[in-house]
């Protein structure tokens, strides 16, 4: 007992040290700055616009808190929004601008190329040696000779694409496949005197690294159960886009395996992080939701891993896991839910209730309702709620459904109005007793 009277007391009586002041300093200042950067983001985020035609994606429909998490994202992985993000089948992923900049700021980084090796380009040139040869059938000479060296030049050609496919393996299902070649200097290379002019004959200080990948067209995958699920919804959907970012970035990772398979590996992170809020908080839940046969079904994942080509071993497989069915719609449960969360926000008597209906463009009565009625109505209950616990997460430093999790041990999208009111408020608590003591230390 004396002992812990005595370390009670020195602590007690021991100021803080210059290096914690210090950190407190440095603390605050990161918290604002990072605050600025994250605001910054998010008003970019709204003014801009992904895809066009029926693919359109706006930022300005986003939820507050869908920007707020995209923005997290951009300022973790340092992503340009605009430059580096593509928004396909509902998910955000980081595209090949990002990974093309991302390997240029290497200093033994030379150039990189894409070859498209797909079959479309093999049949095209096959097509025009077709052509070529029909041609100098009514020919003679030299206008012949030519016409048939031009068929065989592309003839060649497109028997060359065959063999490069059928040497990197790919799968015969795959519309979409692009090799990609990064040449980078030797560590033995004299780069100050090659970037100041004085070596010009540089091609011996060189080497080329190559990968392949693909997308496009693939099968549906087998369930446990014996039913299916597409198991690439993003490469299908967008081939070339997708085989060409997972190209370069295999690429990227074999040729500066000694940082880059570390850096990988935590941007791999940062997009299932990403891929988890997104499903939870996104404001239009008829791209989240499918409603058939009375039931509410999970829709596609995210963007997949690249698939290991030609030995390489780098990243995991491209097959995405197939999504979990929802249970069955059942009504009773469902109103019960929907009115229990009314009582919660504030509003009990039937006239409030038929009016906040109404304003959503649902009926006054929920006899009628199904799965889609009830899933906008709790959205609209929700969302406020959510969005405060985003904010006050990313103030703290945490993604909401990290945050959620840590506090509560249940994932964010489970959570009621009242868990979530609450969790809002354990936030905003740990953001102002963190703020409270940074001041009394400054002072």
């Amino acid at each position: 007992m004396t002992n812990g009277t005595a370390v009670a007391r020195q602590d007690v009586q021991q100021p803080p040290t210059d290096a914690e002041i210090e950190q407190i300093r440095k603390r605050g200042t990161a918290l604002v700055a990072h605050r600025k950067e994250i605001a910054k983001l998010e008003a970019q985020i709204s003014g801009l616009t992904w895809g066009s035609g029926s693919q359109t994606v706006q930022g300005a429909s986003f939820s507050p808190m869908t920007r707020a998490v995209l923005a997290e994202f951009c300022a973790i992985t340092r992503a340009n929004p605009l430059y580096h993000v593509d928004i396909l089948g509902g998910r955000p992923y980081l595209n090949s601008n990002y990974w093309s900049d991302l390997i240029n700021t290497r200093p033994d980084f030379h150039h990189f190329e894409q070859r498209d090796l797909s079959p479309s380009v093999e049949l095209a040139m096959r097509g025009r040696a077709a052509k070529h040869r029909e041609l100098a059938a009514s020919l003679e000479g030299p206008e012949q000779a030519q016409r048939l060296a031009k068929a065989l030049d592309l003839e060649e050609e497109a028997d060359d694409l065959a063999l490069a496919r059928a040497q990197w393996s790919a799968p015969d299902w795959a519309t979409v496949v692009i090799q990609t070649t990064i040449w980078k200097f030797i560590d033995a290379a004299p780069l100050d005197a090659i970037r100041s002019g004085d070596i010009t004959d540089i091609d011996r200080y060189l080497v080329a690294v190559p990968e392949c990948n693909w997308a496009g067209n693939k099968p549906p995958a087998k369930k446990k159960d014996g039913g299916t699920y597409e198991a690439d919804p993003i490469g299908n959907a967008e081939p070339a886009k997708t085989a060409r970012t997972r190209s370069l970035r295999r690429a990227a990772v074999k040729s500066f395996s000694a940082w880059m398979q570390q850096y990988d590996r935590q941007i791999a992170k940062a997009e299932q992080a990403i891929e988890a809020e997104y499903t939870v908080i996104r404001e239009d839940r008829a791209e989240q939701r499918q409603i058939a046969n009375g039931q509410a079904v999970q829709s596609g994942s995210g963007e997949p891993h690249a698939a290991a080509a030609n030995g390489a071993k780098s990243l995991p497989t491209e097959d995405a896991s197939p999504a979990p069915e929802a249970p069955a719609f059942d009504a009773t449960d469902a109103r019960k839910a929907y009115f229990a969360t009314l009582r919660d926000a504030g509003i009990e008597k039937d006239g409030e209730r038929k009016k906040f209906q109404v304003s959503l463009g649902l009926g006054e009565s929920t006899k009628e309702w199904g799965a889609e009625e009830y899933a906008r109505a709790m959205d609209a209950l929700l969302e406020p709620a959510r969005t405060k616990v985003a904010d006050g997460a990313r103030l703290i430093g945490r993604l909401p459904n990290e945050f959620a999790m840590r506090e509560l041990d249940r994932p964010l999208k489970d959570l009621t109005l009242r868990e979530l009111n609450e969790l809002a408020a354990r936030a905003s608590a740990q953001v102002d007793d963190a703020e409270a003591d940074g001041q009394k230390r400054l002072v």
